[in-house]
């Protein structure tokens, strides 16, 4: 019963994911984001080459991982790909914070969460459900990570229903409430890899990451990480002027744009391995991506927020619980009898098209 995403994804990504050139090739990115943003080009330029920058700097920092993993063991290598599997969402997120762009970080997760858990996972199906039918997996595989995202859910929507109380009593413990839940919900992540890690069996074949010796991993760990911070600096700092330019708002920035580049390499993996019938996998890592931003990076920017002495808090708008909520609702009929087909596919695609709309428009 595997529950994370990137200590599965990162086992089989050589595999199943041959654009090593492509990746490569979108290196060019780095060096353009630094001069576009040196020659004062506009915001919306400096933004795009920030964002595509992400994407092989993320997929080189998940082989690093992958690497150091079968090095480290299947425990201590499962942790490491769990801690960096969403660097590039979480450093974006920490760089968002010192501006005090709030409702980036905020829809930000919530784009992740949705865009996993429907987008990803909706593709996946319908694509798959074409070309092989009816579609059968353990549903075993995925009700952990449901059930976190669930606790999750609770965490966050308990201190703002709360809230809505607005007296100053409430605030106050809402507010002291918010580090001690976050926690929680990191201790209970940690566990559930653990969990998962000594309950799922490991074979070599599947098993093994690129055979680089720990020096080189090592240094590819550092220079994709820092790479990572340096062009999450730019991306964020271009946010107010490409706001300013093109009238794009916040919430379409953090809802459906930042999601996109930090995650892509994990979205085309989890279809294709659809498209090859693998649905085990494709499903822990769409649904176990979208339980380690809420249960891991979620309270790790709450954590760090208070730390900057900005409070983010674990506070969110009705529409958002509600979106969240409704996201976590259609993967019910999808977990209720192990299988699954293309209508099922296009009806979570619906449902996430719906609720971007709503919540881009209000």
């Amino acid at each position: 019963m595997a529950l994370s995403a990137l200590a599965v994804e990162n086992l089989t990504r050589r595999r199943v994911l041959n654009t090593r050139g492509v990746l490569n090739a979108m290196l060019v990115f780095v060096p353009l984001a630094v001069i576009s943003d040196w020659m004062g080009l506009s915001g919306a330029f400096v933004f795009t080459c920030a964002g595509l920058a992400c994407v092989p700097l993320s997929y080189w920092l998940g082989q690093s991982t992958e690497a150091l993993g079968t090095r480290l063991g299947s425990v201590s290598g499962g942790l490491l790909n769990a801690t960096f599997g969403n660097a590039a969402e979480l450093i974006i997120s920490i760089f968002a914070l010192r501006q005090g762009l709030f409702v980036v970080v905020r829809t930000a997760l919530i784009g992740s969460i949705l865009g996993q858990l429907l987008l990803v996972l909706g593709t996946s199906i319908l694509l798959a459900g074409f070309k092989h039918g009816t579609l059968r997996f353990s549903r075993p595989l995925v009700q952990v990570n449901f059930t976190l995202m669930v606790i999750a859910l609770a965490a966050i929507g308990l201190p703002s229903i709360l809230l809505a109380a607005s007296s100053e009593e409430t605030l106050a413990g809402a507010s002291a409430l918010t580090p001690v839940l976050s926690v929680m919900l990191i201790v209970i992540y940690g566990l559930a890899v653990l969990f998962s890690l000594r309950g799922q069996p490991h074979e070599d074949d599947d098993g093994s990451g690129p055979s680089w010796k720990v020096s080189k991993a090592m240094l590819i760990l550092v220079g994709s990480t820092s790479g990572i911070i340096m062009v999450s600096e730019l991306l964020v700092g271009s946010v107010a002027p490409l706001i300013e330019e093109t009238d794009v708002s916040e919430v379409f920035l953090g809802l459906i744009l930042i999601p996109i580049f930090s995650n892509v390499v994990d979205h085309i993996v989890a279809i294709t391995v659809a498209l090859k019938n693998k649905m085990d996998l494709s499903l822990t890592i769409s649904v176990g991506s979208a339980a380690q931003v809420a249960c891991l990076v979620l309270p790790i920017i709450v954590l760090v927020s208070y730390a900057m002495g900005q409070p983010m808090g674990l506070i969110f708008e009705p529409i958002e619980l509600v979106a969240l909520g409704l996201g976590l609702a259609m993967m019910v009929p999808v977990l209720l009898d192990g299988s699954s087909n293309w209508m099922e596919g296009t009806q979570l695609l619906t449902c996430y098209v719906i609720l971007d709309t709503v919540l881009w428009a209000f």
